[in-house]
């Protein structure tokens, strides 16, 4: 059955990885203005969760399997790059615990860094991932300093 965004099976997933005070981000090359991104994807035929996306993004692009991945949020997209369609995304953290794994380029070409938090540079990133990434890193500092 082929899959077309707007019915409710529909969803795509991306992962925040955490690596100490690291976060793996991919990028696209072939872009004319690439910018770092959270790895994820839409779902394929084979995955019967969103959660199922998500750990098959994350180590289709980055090469990383981590154990467990948490879903933080979901949300209904209106506007995404080939998906004219409405469709719902949903957001998971993972904690890794090894980068021995990480790929230097995803299965599609993308490039893969972990970069430090201090390294983070706004133009680089898509502004809705670095406000998740606030977002997300401001609710971490109790936890870390406990």
């Amino acid at each position: 059955m082929a899959l077309r965004f707007g019915k409710p099976e529909d969803w795509a997933a991306s992962v925040l990885a955490i690596y100490g005070n690291k976060i793996v981000l991919v990028r696209d090359p072939d872009y004319t203005d690439p910018k770092w991104k959270f790895p994820g994807g839409k779902r394929d035929t084979h995955d019967s969760t969103p959660r199922d996306t998500a750990h098959r993004e994350l180590e289709e692009e980055t090469g990383l399997r981590p154990q467990n991945i948490i879903e933080l949020s979901q949300f209904t997209s209106h506007r995404c790059v080939g998906r004219p369609n409405e469709h719902t995304c949903h957001f998971f953290l993972a904690v890794v615990d090894s980068l021995d794994e990480l790929s230097t380029i995803g299965d599609e070409g993308e490039e893969v860094e972990a970069i430090e938090l201090s390294d983070l540079w706004e133009p680089d990133i898509l502004p809705s991932h670095l406000r998740i990434i606030q977002a997300v890193m401001k609710q971490a500092r109790p936890l870390q300093a406990a």
